[in-house]
């Protein structure tokens, strides 16, 4: 009985040692679409129902990037931030991403967003596999493969993007992966047109 109660004792103490505290500041940090719609295709190509619908998605990440904190790798080493954290899971950021930049390089406002509807379903898709996302002697280094699929056939290829990177701070992180996904929608883009 008295073991219990050291138990329940020590318990006790240290549930109150760790609520004193003021909880750790955490930063969140979101990736933005850079891409801007040419000005012409605002004003002739928005509801152009004569455009097919492109789906983007599934947008897959490697395993290491699937963790709400911003992970940085080191050769084999690994290292998460656990006070700085993407605002929103990174493959969904990615997917918002993309499609948005897509959009506007495209001029078209027929995107949706895997998972779509059954009625909306696209007659054209973009799936996306992010292999690394990695800084490297300053610079941000994007590997992904890429598959445009359309009724008739699909075509894939990876590629590398870099650029540089000012620091490893998480801001300037968030920043260069946006400028990374506005090179890769512009393959994309530049593919879709030409297929």
């Amino acid at each position: 009985m008295k073991r219990i109660a050291k138990l329940a004792l020590t318990a006790t103490l240290l549930g109150s040692l760790t609520g004193c505290g003021t909880p750790p500041h955490t930063d969140y940090y979101l990736l933005d679409a850079l891409a801007l719609a040419p000005a012409a295709a605002d004003a002739t190509l928005a509801g152009d129902t004569d455009r097919p619908v492109l789906g983007v998605g599934p947008v897959e990440v490697a395993a290491y990037l699937q963790s709400r904190e911003i992970t940085r790798r080191d050769g084999y080493v690994q290292r998460q931030r656990a006070s700085q954290r993407w605002g929103e899971p990174l493959d969904a950021g990615i997917t918002r991403v993309l499609a948005r930049n897509l959009a506007a390089l495209t001029g078209s406002d027929r995107v949706v967003i895997f998972p779509w509807q059954q009625r909306q379903r696209p007659e054209q898709t973009v799936s996306v596999q992010v292999l690394e996302l990695s800084p490297v002697e300053g610079e941000l280094s994007l590997v992904a493969s890429w598959t445009i699929n359309r009724a008739q056939d699909s075509r894939s290829r990876l590629g590398t993007w870099r650029t540089p990177l000012a620091s490893e701070q998480p801001g300037a992180l968030a920043q260069a992966t946006s400028a990374l996904l506005l090179e890769l929608s512009k393959d994309i883009a530049a593919a879709l047109e030409a297929h």
